[in-house]
């Protein structure tokens, strides 16, 4: 018969084989072959680890509250919203520009780039669900209590969406439709 700290003992084993079971279906091989669309582009979440690279300077992870992330949906479908209808200068309706949503494992593998301290793309941040993902890219040098986090945020979507600029009807007709089998 277990006495109480073999019982305990039991216990705490089992919960930390059930936690690694359930922390190894959780997290997608994001080494695998295949994933990125070309088989020699580096994936942002393969071999990587969640802490901040050894030459980031005193970095800080902003959280991503609700609200937060309510508020940069919120600004990025109001500004595609006003691309898709039309009304930006020379750009005609699209025809397909669904809603955004938040993605947790979307953020999880932005989490990664940005903890890399470079700030550049990274060559592929596909998932299963998302295999063509985008990605903008901002940082900012904040001096404590001027700005807010949101105003910052607010900011960096205006920034994203003058981009605009830089593209043309020309350059989205180039693009083609993505094959089937990955949509």
């Amino acid at each position: 018969m277990f006495g109480s700290d073999s019982t305990t003992f039991l216990v705490i084993v089992l919960f930390k084989i059930l936690t690694k079971i359930t922390l190894a279906q959780q997290t997608p091989d994001y080494c695998v072959k295949g994933l990125c669309p070309k088989d020699t582009y580096h994936h942002v979440g393969c071999n990587t680890t969640r802490a901040f690279n050894s030459t980031c300077v005193k970095p800080k992870m902003v959280p991503m509250s609700t609200k937060r992330k309510n508020l940069l949906m919120m600004m990025h479908n109001r500004l595609r919203n006003h691309l898709a209808s039309g009304k930006l200068d020379r750009y005609q309706k699209a025809s397909n520009m669904s809603l955004m949503d938040w993605d947790d494992e979307l953020a999880y593998l932005a989490e990664l780039n940005v903890k890399q301290c470079v700030m550049e793309h990274d060559e592929c941040r596909s998932t299963v669900k998302f295999f063509w993902a985008g990605q903008n890219l901002a940082n900012r040098f904040q001096y404590p209590k001027l700005e807010t986090y949101n105003l910052i945020l607010k900011a960096f979507v205006k920034a994203w969406f003058k981009e605009h600029v830089d593209a043309s009807m020309d350059y989205i007709r180039s693009y083609k439709e993505p094959p089937k089998e990955i949509m």
